[in-house]
């Protein structure tokens, strides 16, 4: 799609809300995130159908939220936008993404970032996925920033 002097005009595919994921769940009205199961989407949800969280896309929040942030309507199908979302969390986390781009580094831990690892061995880093991504807000992020505290 050309934009305005020939550009290319892209639309981002909308994040998945860390705080939605988190256990008191998410609070703000004016979210603009998806509220879906994160672990559902990276296909690692150990719960299945007894995960407290939602696995699908095809809620009114998530088609009002997407037509809000300009998707175009061939990426608002439910399964066109599970395959983004799934090329775009677990590359990072698969070791093919900016998540271990900083000199070989192992991936970005997925529990972690969802509602908190539990393994005393895991390999993975403990390391804000959004800030890894350039997309953390910051400010109240309770997640690691820094390579420094591993």
């Amino acid at each position: 799609m050309a934009g305005a002097g020939g550009s290319l005009s892209v639309t981002p595919t909308p994040s998945i809300c860390r705080h939605f994921n988190a256990p008191a769940g998410c609070r703000r009205p004016d979210c603009r995130a998806l509220h879906v199961c994160f672990y559902f989407v990276t296909s690692q949800c150990r719960f299945g159908a007894r995960c407290r969280l939602p696995h699908t896309l095809e809620t009114e929040r998530t088609a009002t939220l997407l037509r809000q942030l300009g998707v175009p309507a061939g990426r608002r199908q439910p399964l066109q936008l599970l395959t983004e979302l799934r090329r775009q969390y677990t590359s990072a986390a698969a070791g093919s993404g900016p998540a271990t781009a900083a000199g070989g580094l192992p991936p970005v831990c997925l529990h972690y970032n969802g509602s908190g690892c539990l393994k005393e061995d895991c390999l993975s880093l403990h390391l804000c996925y959004l800030m890894v991504t350039g997309r953390c807000p910051g400010g109240r992020c309770r997640r690691s920033h820094s390579l420094s505290s591993l």
